[in-house]
């Protein structure tokens, strides 16, 4: 939000559309300034130029240094109707009864009931688990009765939402940590995190802390700040909650902290594993948690990005009488996906709420079994099924996602369905068997109603408050993911559309390069690289992470290169000499250089580089954005295309998902055959060049340049420049030069092993031509 036009927001002067407020980002809690070109367009579009607040903001954003704006923005804003005409001179008595200082007296007035919020969560139930209460908090009957009704007043006030009910940047207390399985600190962090009653929660252990803060600036730059970051130990949080580029709220848990079943079914609880299955199960049980305090629950995933505040589209009338609301996979009521997870305005001890606390439930049981095989001992004793079972590893049968899809399944029909939980741990011939023997056929379908919404009600427990709440599977208009989930393609992003259309929601599921794919369509803050190096060095206090992904984007500078034919004919044509030549070369003379190699983009076109065979008429660029294989072969199913990413950053404050800006094609070198963490894409690099780095262009001479055996001393010299970024003109180079590497020292041989350890699928590519690595 523009804070500085608030006022006149408030007092209906004008009215500031998403695309505004989608675009404005903050730092260091500075209110938004803007910058003195801005203004002048406002003005000239605005119908009560000589309004003497307005022109008291224009000379006060002019005199102020340092608007966090480019002179370049341009805001579209909607000339304010009669009905804002009506509003501004329904205001002025009040104003002129009450002095020169009555409009900005009047938003502490307004926002009082909202400050009332923690309050009301303070005085609930917001014990983490009942049994952990002593017997004399137990709430008297009475007390029980009037409880829900308190909690609903608070999580159900908000029917239709505007964008300013929803910011809340500067609105609410920070919170430095705490475990939330103490029942007062988890008070204390609803009391101090939430705004309006509603409250996000995201999870991350030390090896998401990249995506985290990147999740967390996507937030700030949309005025949300009602947020709790979950993490796995206290050290963890105190490390984000002192860094200085960003201000983190994070609480840590110590829920099944050392559970003695979790190495028998596999499950890791390191710092760095993919699989966080503690704090995935946590954050479950902590939504239950936060409905119990009456408050408005989210969470989503790290690799979510809100595109515009999402909170004015879950009030709007086609969602604002739903209640729990996941991403939908499948058209069904066992097909949802819980990385985008919502409930709002259900009752405390509920039917949404049981849907949480029954998936915790049966989760802990089987971990309390001394032998979870006991738990298809009649399907043995059948005939029906045969051990072994495949019951280690948590994506089996206590999996979060099989098991709280197997909970509304329950929930939904109205009986008890284990049908994703335990059929995944049977042998795979045996599944259908299993299956057809207890009855499961076609998981309920949501039915669809006349605004577009799939719901189902939800019928357990029969004797829980909440009777009339609905289960929903978020429309694709609402939620959106990148591949592997419903809607067709043209709502995901797999298909390129999101740099045209956008949901509010984007789940980028099923995507092989998160980070990449944000980068690309222009969503990422390299902030959060920041954020994780300083995470990174605090943790192990040394440079271990540098000339990887985490080193800082300020800190890194570049070598790209041009002029080379990328043109191939064949994907072993573009294994050769992509992969096999130019990334070889461009890490090691980046990495020589003390540079961040940049991957170039290749022909999109057809004619040019016929071996990119996933190509379809239904995706904006005409390519899907699936990733190439190494070893595939012709005839199977995944062919090989590109990633679309902006050749140039689009304008500065051109809408998220407007379109605008022009596309290239990107191998994607995140992932497959070419992951190797020091490269950066193109578009990194020309977001550094647009915001005014230095480069130089050094045209390397053919006449006078061998490509076989060129000495690393040779190359150096064109590389080794006071610019930020450095390309390499090799046009009148007859192809991809190659290095001898004898004229390496030992020092620039530790050097690129070092830098090995984080190339670990283009390392064979490397070792192909340079041995000594």
């Amino acid at each position: 939000l523009c804070f500085a036009l608030l006022p006149l927001a408030q007092a209906g002067r004008i009215l500031l559309p998403d695309s505004v407020r989608s675009n404005v980002t903050s730092a260091n809690n500075v209110p938004l300034l803007l910058s003195e070109s801005t203004v002048e367009t406002i003005l000239s579009e605005f119908p009560y130029e000589h309004d003497e607040a307005f022109a008291s903001m224009h000379k006060w954003s002019k005199n102020v240094l340092g608007g966090l704006l480019n002179d370049n923005v341009q805001l579209s804003i909607q000339k304010a109707h009669g009905s804002a005409r009506s509003l501004l001179q329904e205001e002025e008595p009040s104003a002129e009864s009450e002095g020169e200082a009555a409009p900005e007296e009047e938003a502490p007035a307004e926002a009082a009931p909202e400050e009332e919020a923690p309050a009301e969560a303070a005085e609930a139930d917001t014990t983490p688990a009942a049994e952990e209460a002593p017997a004399e908090a137990a709430p008297a009957p009475a007390a029980a009765e009037e409880s829900p009704k308190q909690q609903l007043q608070c999580s159900g006030k908000k029917s239709e939402g505007d964008t300013l009910e929803w910011e809340s940047f500067g609105k609410v207390e920070r919170f430095l940590g705490g475990d939330l399985e103490d029942p007062e600190t988890f008070k204390k962090m609803v009391a101090a995190r939430s705004y309006n009653c509603e409250l996000i929660i995201i999870a991350a252990n030390e090896g998401g802390t990249l995506m985290a803060a990147n999740t967390i600036l996507n937030f700030h730059r949309l005025g949300i700040d009602h947020y709790i970051l979950l993490v796995r130990t206290q050290e963890h949080c105190t490390r984000l909650t002192q860094l200085q580029d960003i201000e983190i709220s994070c609480a840590w848990s110590t829920y099944m902290k050392n559970h003695k079943a979790l190495p028998k079914f596999g499950i890791g609880d390191c710092p760095h594993c993919r699989d966080a299955f503690r704090l995935w199960v946590a954050r479950i049980r902590y939504l239950g948690h936060m409905i119990r305090a009456g408050l408005n629950a989210m969470y989503i995933d790290t690799d979510v990005t809100f595109t515009v505040n999402p909170y004015p589209a879950f009030k709007e009338k086609k969602m604002k009488d739903h209640n729990l609301i996941l991403q939908l996979e499948q058209h069904s009521a066992n097909g949802l996906n819980i990385g985008v997870m919502y409930c709002q305005n259900c009752a405390p001890n509920g039917r949404s709420q049981w849907v949480f606390d029954e998936t915790i439930n049966r989760i802990e049981v089987i971990l309390d079994m001394d032998d979870p095989t006991t738990i298809w001992a009649e399907d043995v004793e059948q005939g029906i099924v045969h051990p072994p079972f495949q019951w280690q590893g948590a994506k089996n049968i206590i999996w979060d996602q099989h098991t709280l899809n197997d909970v509304t399944e329950s929930s939904v029909t109205g009986k008890e369905s284990r049908r994703r939980s335990y059929h995944i741990g049977v042998k795979g011939e045996e599944r259908q068997k299993y299956l057809n023997a207890h009855g499961y056929k076609n998981p309920p379908n949501f039915d669809m109603n006349q605004d577009g919404v799939q719901s189902l009600p939800l019928l357990l427990p029969t004797d829980a408050p909440g009777a009339g709440e609905t289960l929903v599977g978020a429309p694709t208009w609402l939620v959106g993911g990148w591949a592997g989930v419903a809607g067709d393609r043209s709502t995901q992003g797999v298909s390129g559309w999101w740099h045209k259309r956008a949901p509010p929601i984007c789940h980028f599921v099923g995507c092989p390069d998160k980070g990449g794919s944000m980068k690309g369509l222009g969503w990422w803050d390299y902030k959060a690289e920041s954020v994780a190096a300083a995470d990174a060095n605090a943790a192990h206090h040394d440079k271990a992470h540098e000339g990887t992904e985490l080193t800082p984007v300020k800190h890194r500078q570049y070598l790209a290169i041009t002029g080379l034919d990328l043109s191939f004919e064949s994907l072993d044509a573009f294994n050769q000499g992509y992969t096999g030549k130019v990334m070889p070369l461009l890490l090691v003379l980046a990495r020589l250089t003390g540079r961040h190699p940049v991957a170039p983009p290749v022909p999109c076109e057809q004619e040019a580089s016929p071996w990119v065979t996933a190509r379809s008429k239904e995706c904006f660029n005409q390519i899907d954005q699936v990733p190439f294989r190494a070893d595939w072969h012709k005839g199977e199913r995944i062919h090989n295309g590109l990633m679309d990413g902006f050749c140039t950053p689009p304008e500065t404050g051109a809408p998220v998902g407007s379109g605008e800006g022009d596309l290239c094609c990107f191998p994607w070198i995140g992932t497959v055959s070419a992951r190797c963490s020091p490269f950066v894409y193109h578009f990194e690099m020309m977001r550094a060049k647009a915001e005014g780095s230095d480069e130089a262009v050094v045209k390397v001479d053919g006449e006078h340049f061998k490509t076989e055996g060129v000495t690393l001393d040779q190359l150096r010299k064109f590389v080794r420049r006071k610019e930020r970024i450095v390309t390499l003109d090799l046009s009148d180079v007859k192809g991809v030069p190659t290095m001898d590497e004898n004229s390496w020292t030992d020092d620039d041989i530790k050097i690129l092993k070092s830098t090995m350890k984080s190339c670990n699928l283009l390392e064979k590519d490397v070792k192909k031509w340079y041995h000594k690595v």
